[in-house]
């Protein structure tokens, strides 16, 4: 899996440095309800899975649930997805469609990320 991670909710975009980054932010309900698409930075298709872990909290079992993020795919196979997503989400901002509708799949990563500070 190679960062940073994309994960698109409907048109939203929320780019992460790294798997774990992820797991952390996003919800766990939101992965429940197939809410997500998630893809690393190549194209590769990842797969988004919840983790219940059970603990006792004063005598009571408890379960914590988290986000879990695994490559869906040995090799990217999801790249043209992946660029017509940014292309969309990109010219969003009034960025020049010749640019976006010509750049390489790794500019158009660098500009997504960009936006979102990484």
């Amino acid at each position: 899996m190679d960062p940073p991670i994309l994960v698109f909710e409907g048109g939203d975009l929320s780019v992460f440095a790294s798997a774990e980054a992820a797991q952390a932010r996003l919800e766990w309900l939101g992965v429940e309800d197939d809410v997500y698409q998630a893809f690393d930075s190549r194209g590769r298709s990842l797969w988004l899975g919840v983790v219940e872990t059970e603990r006792r909290l004063r005598g009571f079992p408890v379960v914590e649930k988290s986000v879990s993020i695994e490559s869906a795919e040995r090799r990217p196979s999801h790249q043209a997805d992946l660029r017509a997503r940014l292309i969309h989400y990109l010219g969003l901002f009034d960025l020049d469609p010749g640019y976006l509708a010509t750049a390489a799949l790794v500019d158009l990563v660098r500009l997504a990320a960009e936006r979102h500070g990484l």
